[in-house]
Order: structure tokens, then sequence, then C-alpha cells
């Protein structure tokens, strides 16, 4: 038992002073190197550059700290609008327990950032099963989202994470353009992932294209 309570077993000891004693213990280390391989391949990756930061096209910066996620706006955009409606749907969603979604840590306006957790795993369902799963969790946040009267908007594989350590777990991330229904057109997002209502001078509602599956329709694989 070490000093912090770990416990440790003795397999062998080796003299390293003796020639025999030494040869044998780099037979032990090359066989213990064979299952390095294995284990390796059971390690998933994160996908998360930890403590980084990167960029998305707007300008917006997502740094990643030690268990959240800092969002900063750049000056280009209209900040102190968004975290106000980020703080309006997340409190709305918090209170109405909407599942599989991330999570509003604080707001702070004067440095234009938000703090979200937790921090999820950039991973596209790879398989049947996973997609299954995937969209299992989508559907249930989109319905109890839905049933609220609170849309998405821009809802995408970049915009859906896997939990870390969770199995197949899923949630949604990035609700800068969610909005109540109905809701006014918006400009800037990419027309090929939307529901083309979302673009039209017309308002829309959580009636785009069938309940709940406009925003699952605009789900795009990346490869």
């Amino acid at each position: 038992m070490t000093e912090r309570g770990a416990k440790v077993e003795t397999i062998d000891t080796y003299d390293l002073g003796d020639l025999n004693s030494r040869l044998s213990f780099f037979l032990a280390l090359l066989n213990l190197s064979t299952l390095f391989r294995p284990v390796v391949n059971l390690i998933q990756p994160l996908d998360v550059p930890e403590y980084g930061t990167i960029e998305r096209g707007n300008g917006v910066q997502i740094t990643f700290a030690e268990d959240c996620v800092v969002k900063t706006y750049p000056s280009s955009m209209p900040s102190d609008t968004i975290i106000r409606n980020l703080k309006n749907l997340h409190r709305q969603m918090k209170r109405h327990a909407v599942p599989n979604i991330v999570a509003l840590r604080n707001t702070n306006m004067k440095k234009k950032h938000v703090k979200l957790a937790p921090i999820g795993q950039l991973s596209p369902p790879k398989t049947v099963s996973e997609l299954l799963a995937a969209l299992r969790d989508i559907l249930q946040a989109l319905v109890k989202l839905h049933s609220i009267n609170l849309m998405h908007r821009d809802l995408r594989w970049e915009n859906v994470l896997k939990y870390q350590g969770e199995g197949d777990k899923w949630f949604i991330i990035d609700f800068d353009d969610g909005a109540a229904s109905p809701a006014a057109k918006t400009d800037h997002l990419k027309a090929k992932s939307q529901a083309p209502e979302i673009l039209l001078d017309s308002p829309h509602s959580v009636e785009v294209r069938g309940f709940p599956l406009e925003d699952v329709k605009c789900l795009r694989s990346s490869g």
C-alpha cells in the first residue's frame, strides 16, 4: 500500500547489478510491451483540444477549460443580444428539464463570453446502433424543447456531441440561434443544413416540416 492508499502488488524482483537478472528484466519488459497495443486500442480519443482554443468560421472562439467550455464572441457579432437570448432559453430549458442539452454555467457581457458544460466529444455515429442511440437522445431533447415552443434552428452533427465516459449518449449544443416559436427568418445560417422555411421571409414555428423532424432532417453526416 502506498502513502496515498494505492494497492501495489510485487510480481517479481530483479537485481540490476547481475547480468542474468538484467537480461531477465529486459525480457520481462518486452513481454509487458505486448500488452500496450491492445490497451491503446481500447482507449477512445477525446477529440478535445485540452486547454486549447479553436476558432469557428464566424470568429467565435472556443476555449476548453478543465470542466467547461468558454465561448467568446467577436466584436463583429451582437454578443449582448446573443447572450441575453441564451440566458432566456437556458432558463426555460432548465425550468422544464429539457434532457440531453448543454448547460449554461454563467455569462459575462463585458468579456463577451459564456461558460458551458459538460465538455463533449465530437464523435458522429459510426454504426447503425450508435445512430439510433444518437437520434433517440436528440429526439428526446427536441420533443421536450418543442413542447415549450422553443426551437434550436441550427441542428447538425457539429452541434451534437457525445458525453464523455457515458457510453452511447449524445447531447445538443450551440443554442445561439435558438428562438421561441414562431420566429422570423435568419439570414446567416447555411441553406443546405436548414429546413427551407427557416430561410424564408415569413415566420416559422415548431411545425416546420413536421414535428419534431424539422430539426432532425437538418442533420448531415460529415462523411
